[in-house]
């Protein structure tokens, strides 16, 4: 091998923080071989978790980012998954890691009614 960064490792990120290492690696496998496995588990109930996964070759990494990247995998998510080649350059934070989160990660759905529009029930 060369010196220069390699293609075959993906960076994803807006991982909620109930997704285990078990869990997360299974997902990644099913894309191709991992050789490497990195993952930073979210520590504060939000979806800021991210990890580095090496696999086999170029082409796996880009199905990986292919299927990861704007999808919610896992159920409970605030936000979809950002996933993008490792050596790849951010230029925008919004949907990254970077962003703040905009909701807490809770598998529940609040539900409201229209604000102002009162319901009357006739009987």
């Amino acid at each position: 091998g060369g010196g220069t960064m390699s293609d075959s490792k993906v960076f994803l990120s807006c991982i909620p923080n109930h997704v285990d290492e078990d869990a997360l690696k299974s997902e990644c496998e099913k894309q191709g071989t991992v050789k490497e496995f990195f993952y930073c588990r979210d520590e504060v109930n939000t979806d800021r978790g991210w990890a580095f996964v090496t696999y086999e070759d170029e082409t796996e990494a880009a199905v990986a980012v292919a299927m990861f990247n704007g999808q919610e995998i896992f159920a409970g998510s605030a936000r979809p998954l950002h996933c993008k080649f490792a050596n790849e350059k951010i230029t925008k934070i919004e949907g990254t890691v970077f962003e703040a989160p905009t909701k807490a990660v809770t598998p529940w759905q609040e539900y409201t009614t229209p604000e102002g529009k009162p319901y009357y029930f006739n009987s």
